[in-house]
């Protein structure tokens, strides 16, 4: 009996192993199923490229780019976390279908002097430029060319055939024009704006007061330096470890001046460099040692490397973003860097921290509170803050949540109904422009994460102009020397008010819309009109002029008909002592001018009362018919003037009957 029972509870035991065992094997098996078919789909997919394998902090990161016939693939890649014992914790995969692409790389002609490196891209869509390329014509898509860096930080991107088609933002290495944030060479425009205001957004709520200025002078950054209130300083400026560009060439902010702002004050907590070799050193008197007054503790400082050849330079916006997203997440600023820095690894050794790995930005409240989540975030990356857009637009960004996953990502145009985009942690919506008033237009998004937790909002602004500014001269082609001449314009599209510059092709110019201009000397003058709206987008028009020197010499004139003699219906019969005219009559005149003007106009006059006037034409012949009946003798007068109001006259007696 015991040995029966011994049995039952032998069975009862075994049973509940392979219960538990059939319980948790499957779950690790899942796990295990899970990785292994994420490894087996990377390692099936074709055309990839291993460009990046290194530890940032404690996560194995593996990077691909996707490449065809040796064009890389824009905006693709597969990127790969791993713990030290190879567990999977993260895992994306942007990967387009390429339908096309040429079967070689041979280019056009290329100055190969001052360049970093160069190679064969492909965008497969418009919005693949994101928020850093710029085009100087509209091209089609998937648009295949060369990307090439120079050594001063330029990017440009080259068709097949050697042509200049386009270029990326500058990298803030040492050149002309620039400071904290400001104009590009070659450009009017804030082409860092958009690094600026993602900074500039951060600090907004981390301080209680946040400044954001372009073409500071050395000046202005000083105060704002030495205001001990002043805790986080960012510049995106040409530069490097000792100085950098502030508001016109050849003026510079130095690290000694760093140092003379910092006398009365604590150590700054947080100080970016934004410069191409901003923290290339890092020891005493440079930027980084003077921000931190040589301390590690409790400051940091970070800044760029070497990015004026910097593969990843294209991608510091959202390296930037997601940075500063993980520090307003309560990580540690040393954290937060290595983590952006997994996450866009080409960018990683361009980059440095250096200070207290402790540091935080925001220190979290209630450290212990389970619900205490971090909220999702999101960017936009195109289009760019201040572009101009038209017709059909793809808003694109990106979105990312450290303790969930984004489940959806909505757009809001002006105050319009939220849109639901495509994709979540890359994500587009596309938007018809032609059903809105060209101006200015707020884009707004925002992320929900798999908790319904919303992220705070990403917004910019844009301008909608789906007609485009268009300019057009009129004017005379044809005038003398010293005579007032009035030159219109008529302006339309792009956003108003605008503004003029006339170049009369003399050396004199005007800029208002409808100026008055005389030419001293005769001559052939092109004229150029360049209208330009409040977005600085411009129009061209150019008109050409011939000035003929002004004369004192009258025209002549010669009546051909009537002559002495009998007219009835029009035709002469035969000759006669005087005209005498049944019915009808038509007077044909021939009108020259030999002086340098030509021919106006010609008049005709009975009985000095004006019947007709007929302008220049093509012949010399001028003509008009007097239907009208009349009785007796009248007098026909033939007035002509040329274009220097030079004028003769001629008058005939005639008897008209009926």
């Amino acid at each position: 009996m015991r040995k029966r029972k011994f049995k039952t509870k032998a069975t009862v035991c075994l049973i509940l192993f392979f219960l538990i065992f059939s319980i948790f094997i499957p779950i690790s098996n899942g796990v295990d199923r899970e990785e292994n078919n994420i490894l087996q789909e990377i390692k099936k997919t074709t055309n990839k490229i291993l460009v990046e394998e290194k530890i940032i902090g404690n996560v194995q990161v593996k990077y691909w780019i996707h490449e065809i016939n040796n064009f890389e693939i824009k905006n693709d890649y597969i990127l790969l976390h791993q713990k030290a014992n190879n567990e999977i914790i993260k895992y994306e995969k942007e990967w387009t279908e390429v339908q096309y692409t040429p079967n070689n790389g041979s280019t056009g002609p290329i100055d190969n002097s001052e360049i970093v490196w160069q190679k064969l891209v492909v965008f497969p869509k418009e919005n693949d430029l994101q928020n850093f390329y710029s085009l100087y014509s509209k091209e089609t898509f998937p648009l295949f060319c060369r990307e090439v860096r120079y050594n001063n930080g330029k990017t440009n991107l080259f068709n097949l055939n050697g042509k200049i088609i386009g270029n990326g933002i500058p990298a803030p290495v040492e050149s002309k024009g620039f400071s904290l944030s400001g104009y590009c060479q070659d450009s009017s425009t804030d082409c860092w704006a958009a690094w600026k205001q993602n900074a500039n957004s951060w600090f907004q709520k981390w301080c209680s007061q946040a400044t954001s200025i372009s073409l500071p002078t050395p000046e202005t950054i000083s105060s704002y330096v030495s205001d001990p209130e002043f805790h986080l300083f960012y510049e995106l400026a040409h530069g490097a470890s000792t100085y950098f560009q502030a508001n016109l060439p050849g003026i510079y902010y130095y690290s000694y001046n760093v140092e003379d702002d910092m006398q009365n004050r604590e150590k700054m907590r947080f100080a970016f460099i934004g410069s191409c070799e901003g923290m290339t050193n890092t020891g005493p008197g440079t930027f980084s040692h003077n921000f931190r007054k040589g301390s590690l503790d409790d400051t940091v400082t970070i800044g760029y490397s070497g990015m004026g050849s910097c593969q990843g330079w294209s991608v510091s916006l959202q390296w930037q973003d997601f940075m500063f997203y993980a520090m307003n997440s309560n990580y540690t600023i040393k954290n937060a860097f290595n983590m952006a820095c997994a996450e866009y690894p080409t960018i990683a050794d361009c980059v440095v921290f250096v200070g207290d790995a402790y540091l935080k930005i925001v220190e979290k409240q209630n450290e212990g509170d389970d619900d205490d989540h971090v909220l999702p975030n999101v960017v936009i990356t195109y289009p760019k803050q201040d572009s101009i857009v038209n017709g059909i637009v793809e808003i694109s960004g990106s979105a990312e949540d450290l303790d969930g996953q984004v489940k959806k990502v909505y757009i809001q145009i002006d105050k319009g109904n939220w849109i639901e985009a495509s994709g979540t942690y890359s994500w587009e919506v596309i938007w018809n422009t032609s059903t809105y008033t060209d101006g200015l237009h707020n884009i707004t998004a925002v992320a929900v994460d798999n908790n319904g937790f919303q992220s705070g909002c990403d917004y910019l602004q844009v301008y909608v102009i789906n007609n485009p500014i268009i300019t057009e001269i009129s004017a005379p082609s044809q005038e003398l020397t010293n005579t007032e001449i009035v030159f219109e314009s008529t302006t339309t599209g792009g956003i108003s008010p605008y503004t003029y510059n006339w170049d009369f092709g003399d050396g004199t110019n005007y800029y208002e819309a409808n100026p008055v201009h005389n030419y001293s000397n005769p001559g052939e003058y092109i004229v150029t009109l360049t209208a330009e709206d409040a977005l600085n987008n411009t129009a061209f028009d150019s008109f050409h002029i011939s000035i003929l020197q002004s004369d004192n010499i009258k025209p002549t004139i010669e009546i051909i008909k009537p002559q002495k003699g009998l007219y009835i219906k029009n035709k002469k019969l035969f000759s006669f002592p005087f005209a005498l005219i049944f019915g009808d009559i038509t007077i044909d005149t021939i009108v020259s001018d030999m002086g340098s003007s030509g021919v106006n106009k010609v008049e005709f006059y009975i009985d000095d009362n004006l019947k007709e006037t007929i302008f220049a034409t093509t012949t010399d012949e001028y003509s008009w018919t007097w239907k009208s009946p009349a009785f007796m003798k009248h007098e026909i007068k033939i007035k002509a003037y040329d274009k220097a109001d030079n004028y003769e006259e001629k008058t005939l007696d005639i008897f008209k009957l009926f």
